[in-house]
């Protein structure tokens, strides 16, 4: 007999084994159609230049291959950073300039690979290249055995960030509330039926006996 815990624990375990499974299809049906897709563009745009320059032939041997090298080294040092808790290299200017070049060479060549570009094309080419770059970019975090590790440990900051804030603003509100709320005085003016919202006769006040007069009972 599983209790909450173990049942949570298991739910936990088969999403984390559901987000790899849809990760490594994404990855699998995006990296093969970018591939093929740049090497027959990189062909076609190499095919434009004068016939018998050898340059002509580079763009479908190196483009790949460069596309494959830039975007899982930038993908490899990012994961690596994340497993560390470093600062991540989303700023420096070489992370910066390797995606670059991959992203502007494969739409220039997607562009130039027909005889009449145009603007749609260009979107199918932009379109591509980024769908291709983040399935590349995400095959060192897919393939990594510490992906559940760091996917517990962003939620559990998540949530512990959350709770504090929760925890932390009914306090300040009802400290302020309570500042706010003017004291009750001793001797409080509201009509009998509304004091403290229960019915009371308070104050109670004996009837005035005038000096020299005869009591009740007729003693003087």
């Amino acid at each position: 007999m599983t209790t909450d815990g173990e049942d949570q624990e298991m739910s936990e375990r088969a999403a984390l084994r559901g987000l790899r499974v849809l990760m490594w299809v994404v990855i699998a049906v995006e990296v093969p159609v970018y591939l093929v897709w740049l090497t027959r563009v990189s062909y076609l745009a190499g095919q434009q230049l004068p016939p018998g320059d050898v340059v002509r032939w580079a763009p479908p041997v190196l483009l790949p291959s460069a596309a494959v090298l830039f975007c899982v080294g930038a993908g490899w040092v990012w994961w690596g950073t994340v497993v560390a808790q470093d600062r991540p290299p989303l700023r420096e200017r070489w992370f910066l300039t390797t995606l670059g070049f991959v992203a502007v060479t494969s739409v220039y060549c997607g562009v130039t690979a027909v005889v009449d570009p145009s603007f749609s094309l260009g979107l199918l080419s932009t379109a591509v290249t980024g769908l291709g770059m983040i399935g590349l970019f995400f095959i060192p975090a897919a393939s990594s055995r510490q992906l559940p590790d760091v996917i517990r440990r962003r939620s559990r900051t998540a949530s512990g960030n959350t709770d504090s804030q929760y925890v932390a603003w009914p306090g300040k509100s009802g400290a302020s509330r309570e500042s706010a709320r003017p004291p009750m005085s001793k001797h409080s003016s509201a009509p009998p039926s509304t004091l403290n919202g229960k019915p009371s006769t308070w104050p109670r006040t004996s009837p005035t006996v005038p000096p020299n007069s005869t009591p009740p009972g007729g003693q003087p």
